[in-house]
């Protein structure tokens, strides 16, 4: 969570931010429907998320729900900042479902986003690069390998020398920075790979087969064991458990009685 100004705050989110990470988050945002907080403008910064857990919807909703009134008085703007991918594209669907009291557009554009919020491209510059530096220090992600890490998971990319060219950058500094960071290209590499997976398997459309063959695996056998390796789970059974989490999102609550 950040205070760029009285009148500008926001919060950064990356990674795999689980129902309990949400609701620390949404403890936070109270400060912005405080009775001294003034009319501001608000920036989320979700670029770096990894992967929405479809239980927080039903967080957010609650608290948009929960302070409808005050968040249409406060928030003048807001502005979201998605990544590319399945996960932006669930992000874009999340303001419809809120029915959210305030404006608010999604950008994939940071600049865009940056102009809506009536920064100038001088102070936008300056407050991205903050964010990101604060980003990678709390992560304890250094920059280049988090570079990496966008890289594999939206490219095709299988070996150090082409991730390094893509990059403007030296194989020695990549791998550097990999092992500094106590990883490996091989196992950023399989990492991106279940990342990209779960995206697939979380569309469910994608036959195993499918998914198996898109990621570069030889059988849907060598797929399941490394799903299962670094999941704890089948692909199959990933897939059935999201999906019962999401439907029961969708549900609508059962009807109360006369005297409930």
């Amino acid at each position: 969570m950040f205070a760029h100004s009285p009148t500008l705050i926001g919060y950064v989110c990356w990674g795999y931010p689980d129902a309990d990470d949400v609701r620390d988050l949404l403890r936070l945002c109270e400060v912005g429907v405080a009775p001294d907080a003034v009319p501001h403008r608000f920036l989320v910064d979700l670029r770096a998320l990894e992967f929405v857990d479809p239980r927080t919807f039903t967080q957010f909703v609650e608290y948009t729900n929960n302070h409808r009134a005050v968040l249409q008085e406060k928030v003048l703007r807001q502005a979201l900042l998605r990544p590319d991918g399945l996960v932006g594209a669930i992000i874009t669907g999340f303001s419809p479902i809120a029915r959210l009291s305030y404006p608010q557009r999604v950008f994939g554009d940071v600049a865009a986003a940056l102009a809506w919020l009536e920064l100038s491209p001088e102070e936008g510059i300056a407050l991205i690069a903050e964010l990101d530096a604060i980003r990678a220090e709390a992560s304890g992600t250094d920059e280049t390998v988090r570079r990496i890490r966008e890289l594999l998971f939206a490219s095709r990319c299988k070996a150090l020398d082409e991730v390094a060219r893509r990059l403007g950058l030296s194989r020695r500094t990549c791998q550097r920075a990999l092992r500094d960071a106590g990883t490996s290209f091989r196992g950023e590499l399989a990492s991106a790979r279940i990342r990209k997976a779960k995206d697939f398997l979380a569309e469910g459309d994608r036959n195993l087969t499918w998914v198996a063959a898109e990621l570069g695996f030889s059988s849907v056998q060598h797929f399941a064991t490394a799903f299962r390796r670094a999941t704890g789970e089948t692909p199959s059974a990933w897939r059935a458990r999201q999906q019962r989490a999401t439907d029961l999102e969708a549900s609508p609550p059962p009807a109360r009685g006369r005297g409930s």
